[in-house]
């Protein structure tokens, strides 16, 4: 019996790299000299002989960015569809009397109420984020104010070719205006909220809980038929406020995320 070869092998996962840099943070032709700023690097690379296509990928980062570079380092080839932060909508309606807790894809709606009375339903939602993982998960949400940074982002590319790459640098900051965020990735709570079994259940942080990673997945054309593969990547950040990675996973593993929704 004759084995029959794949025309397409199934790829594996691209070389995903992202940490902080000793150098000051420098775009263009100025140099940031501030103790609040890090700058940071992420990279990624397709290792595989086929195109890793629809890659989307989501970023909870220890700190908010106040920076990046608007001309991405990228090889030829590489489509870059985007590089923007994610900030949450808050969306307020009606409802009748009683609490309860509804999730819509990745949007989740919170109802408060007293009794005797209707209820207000306040709730954060990412309205056009490209990676939904699929699950419920806790969560956490905070309502900022405006000009506040957000450490919530997307990097989406529509094509990687064998051996393309993309490198963007972008710096973090603890400074005034990253404060609320800094707040809810560290504990911070929505107000108005109430505690509910239900709501306590979704939003308490859990001890093992992970609150900083990069997730996502990509598209491939193997054997004449699109497949699919997800990606998870721990990421950790110390007292010196440099961030590193574990290595790259196919899923989130051992690892229990929290989702962060931050907005205003």
């Amino acid at each position: 019996m004759q084995t029959r070869i794949p025309t397409n092998p199934i790829p594996g996962l691209p070389q995903m790299e992202i940490g902080t840099l000793d150098e000051q943070p420098m775009f263009g032709d100025k140099v940031v000299f501030d103790p609040t700023v890090r700058m940071n690097c992420l990279y990624v690379r397709n290792t595989n002989p086929v195109d890793i296509l629809y890659f989307c990928s989501r970023f909870q980062l220890p700190e908010p960015v106040v920076m990046t570079n608007q001309q991405k380092d990228k090889s030829v080839g590489v489509e870059i569809d985007a590089w923007r932060p994610l900030r949450a909508a808050r969306n307020v309606a009606v409802s009748g009397q009683g609490a309860s807790v509804s999730r819509q894809g990745s949007a989740y709606q919170y109802t408060v109420s007293s009794p005797g009375s209707s209820a207000a339903a306040a709730g954060l939602a990412v309205l056009d984020g490209c990676f939904d993982p699929g699950e419920q998960r806790p969560l956490m949400a905070s309502v900022g104010r405006p000009g506040d940074l957000t450490g919530i982002w997307e990097l989406s590319i529509a094509k990687l070719p064998p051996s393309g790459f993309v490198r963007i640098y972008f710096s973090t900051s603890n400074g005034p205006e990253a404060t609320n965020y800094i707040t809810v990735t560290t504990g911070g709570w929505m107000p108005g909220l109430k505690q509910t079994p239900e709501v306590a259940a979704m939003t308490r942080p859990r001890p093992d809980g992970l609150f900083f990673y990069w997730e996502g997945e990509f598209q491939f054309n193997a054997d004449g038929r699109l497949g699919k593969q997800r990606f998870f990547v721990p990421l950790f950040f110390n007292a010196q406020r440099r961030l590193t990675q574990s290595r790259v996973q196919a899923d989130k593993g051992p690892w229990d995320p929290v989702t962060v929704n931050f907005g205003f």
